[in-house]
């Protein structure tokens, strides 16, 4: 048994971090031999105890999957209430939310990207609902999870691809990052890692764009803003961690509301959105937004309108908001 642990999780982290990293195109190695494909979603199946699934009303709305979230040797990665969160359970439900929304009647054949994809919940829930999948994940302690899940499901024929680099606004052979996420705790010492350009990885039309890098993502927004005039982004679910932004980027608070501004004018939607009570934020700012509930599970979304983005951006402390950016859904009260 120790010994077909340790196959399986090799050949994970083989399927994750053996795609290539070329300066243009991109491409991804998930193609094994068939009995290695077996030996591995073997022990996957049994790593992903329960199938993650999202019934409302009492009707499946989002497939039954395997989602790993226990390592071959049993540890958890991620745990709540004290049982490992082997189901969709309570993380980020404001993501399935929208990953619903936008999917829902409208993903088979569709593609979909999830940068930051880390231990692969959110790109387990896009492909079960029928997207193609490219997902971003320099961080290798996280991302191998992300490729345990395609292999239990089986997606081996191309449709999921995990490529084990950052995404910024251009490509290199490695930026420096001084925060990386890891299970257990809450950040791992600096590290270099490649990264590829947003125009490389956006370059066909994508229903659903996530992007939650952890602070990464304003050197991603804007290069993708420009990216959006030429190449059609449906959907975003975008975290943006404004504080970060500004303090260890550099970007200013103008360039912010440039970058949501220009999506106003493109024809975007834009909801300030989260997983719990909105009670912490500027209760005058959001009394002028327009507070709806046509989301399934949330009590309320708040749609907000362009003139008050600013303010909505660096409410309470310039903390990091949740947006759902949108071209197919305008919600009214």
């Amino acid at each position: 048994m120790i010994a077909l642990a340790l196959v399986g999780l090799l050949l994970a982290f083989r399927f994750y971090n053996t795609s290539s990293v070329p300066t243009t195109g991109l491409s991804s190695s998930n193609e094994e031999a068939p009995d290695q494909v077996g030996l591995a979603s073997a022990l996957f199946l049994r790593m992903a105890r329960r199938r993650a699934e999202v019934v409302h009303e009492g009707r499946v709305i989002m497939p039954s999957h395997h989602v790993c979230m226990q390592s071959p040797t049993g540890g958890c990665l991620l745990s709540s209430e004290g049982a490992c969160a082997e189901t969709v359970g309570p993380h980020d439900p404001h993501v399935f939310e929208a990953v619903y929304m936008s999917l829902d009647g409208r993903a088979q054949g569709a593609f979909c990207i999830d940068i930051g994809v880390n231990v692969g919940v959110f790109l387990g829930a896009m492909r079960a609902m029928g997207c193609r999948v490219d997902a971003y994940e320099p961080n290798t302690d996280i991302g191998w999870f992300a490729g345990c899940t395609a292999f239990a499901n089986g997606w081996t024929d191309g449709s999921v691809r995990v490529f084990p680099i950052g995404v910024a606004d251009n490509t290199s052979a490695s930026r420096y990052i001084q925060l990386l996420w890891l299970p257990g705790h809450a950040y791992a010492q600096s590290a270099r890692f490649p990264t590829i350009g947003i125009d490389e990885v956006v370059t066909e039309e994508v229903l659903l764009l996530k992007l939650d890098v952890d602070g990464y993502d304003c050197l991603i927004l804007g290069p993708l803003v420009k990216r959006m005039k030429k190449v059609v982004v449906r959907n975003i679910m975008l975290e943006l961690s404004v504080e970060h932004c500004i303090t260890r980027f550099g970007i200013t608070q103008d360039g912010l509301v440039d970058s949501m501004n220009s999506l106003y004018d493109d024809g975007y939607s834009i909801y300030l959105t989260f997983k719990e009570m909105f009670g912490g934020y500027d209760q005058n700012v959001l009394g002028r937004c327009t507070s709806v509930k046509n989301w399934k599970f949330f009590p309320w979304i708040y749609k907000v309108p362009r003139q008050e983005i600013g303010n909505v951006m660096f409410m309470h402390g310039m903390s990091t908001k949740n947006f759902y950016i949108t071209r197919d859904h305008h919600y009214e009260p």
